[in-house]
């Protein structure tokens, strides 16, 4: 069931029966709000063309192989006057989308819509969930995270892309284990989520269908980070501090264990790519690894920084390091080498980072997102 009410100014208020893995009667109202108001959402997006500059480091490549541009910066949005802070982002074709949630013990979050054309199309603000991860499937958007609405806080939810906007036909929420989901993703045709940190109240990795039905579950303590890649689920975990492999089907491959920490609850990812694996290893910096589990590199940053976001594509890597900003590196055939530090705003703190081809996206927390272009 589905209630929706006109609002002024574009917005659309929409009060939804959230589905949920729990009994009918623990299902629960709870208020969405879309806006497609283009004047609106225009106002958070600016236009940039700016040189960033690059601090090298000792070793590496000299920083000027690399040119990298400020093409574009989004503002966080606000709900209820409190402002969020971004913290993922995910791009599949032409649309990119971007997570929210908010720092304080208010559940608070909101996702973006932005097209090729690097416009703000489509915003929805939830006053009932922090949104921690978001993945893109075609027309399809799902994102996880934890919220008021249910019995068991940590939810995965799913709404749809419908010319050129969010709608929320075929809208669905669902519970699943422990007290917050922290990372979602997806292959071909299947969604894979982690939450944690309690494994005994659920938390690991679950594998569902695009309708959000449960497939597979595997029990894992403290997991923080889920990839995908030519088939194979990579699960990242805390402590203990391993790295999991599985089938598409959570069936086992094998595991092996990292160097990193990190504190409980903190942010903790890792990539794939190249036959490597890269961790954010929180206050143990950059950790490579490859496929078999020996370590390739250990790289600890500046300033007492905790490593907490990694991204790899065609042999660049980027590292984020929370208030320590932002550092790049390179790999060729096992090699890595870092390259500098990206000159950003010093006052924003880097929650997550995506790098697709030749773009570069930066979830700078209150600072919002920067778009970058790599050269």
């Amino acid at each position: 069931m589905k209630k929706l009410v006109c609002k002024a100014s574009g917005f659309l208020a929409l009060i939804v029966i959230a589905s949920s893995c729990a009994p009918d009667d623990a299902q629960v109202s709870r208020d969405i709000e879309i806006n497609n108001d283009a004047a609106a959402l225009s106002t958070r997006m600016m236009e940039k063309n700016e040189a960033i500059t690059i601090v090298s480091s000792n070793a590496g490549k000299k920083a000027k192989d690399i040119e990298l541009t400020l093409k574009a910066e989004l503002e966080p949005p606000a709900v209820n006057g409190d402002l969020l802070q971004a913290t993922s982002i995910s791009r599949d074709g032409n649309n990119l989308v971007v997570s929210y949630n908010f720092a304080g013990d208010t559940y608070y979050g909101g996702i973006d819509l932005i097209d090729s054309k690097v416009q703000l199309k489509s915003e929805i603000q939830f006053n009932d969930a922090d949104v921690n991860d978001i993945t893109i499937l075609g027309d399809e958007v799902y994102f996880a995270g934890g919220t008021s609405s249910l019995e068991s806080p940590a939810f995965v939810e799913k709404v749809s892309i419908k010319k050129g906007v969010f709608t929320l036909d075929g809208n669905t929420r669902i519970n699943i284990g422990s007290y917050t989901a922290n990372s979602i993703t997806n292959s071909e045709s299947e969604i894979y989520v982690t939450s944690g940190n309690d494994d005994t109240t659920g938390g690991g990795v679950y594998q569902l269908s695009r309708d959000l039905t449960q497939q597979n579950y595997q029990s894992i303590k403290d997991a923080r980070w889920v990839v995908e890649k030519d088939g194979v689920v990579f699960c990242l975990s805390g402590n203990p501090s391993n790295v999991n492999f599985f089938n598409e089907g959570l069936s086992t491959k094998g595991n092996f264990t990292h160097n990193a920490f990190s504190n409980a609850e903190s942010k903790m990812t890792m990539d794939v790519d190249d036959n490597l694996i890269f961790i954010a290893g929180g206050a143990e910096g950059l950790l490579v690894y490859d496929l078999d589990g020996n370590l390739v590199l250990q790289h600890t940053f500046d300033d007492n920084s905790i490593t907490n976001a990694v991204t790899a594509d065609d042999g660049n890597i980027f590292i984020s390091n929370g208030e320590g900003g932002v550092h790049v590196a390179s790999y060729d055939d096992g090699e890595v080498d870092i390259i500098g530090k990206l000159q950003l705003d010093s006052k924003e703190s880097v929650n997550h980072i995506l790098l697709k081809g030749n773009k570069l996206y930066v979830a700078s927390g209150l600072g919002g997102v920067k778009m970058i272009e790599v050269k």
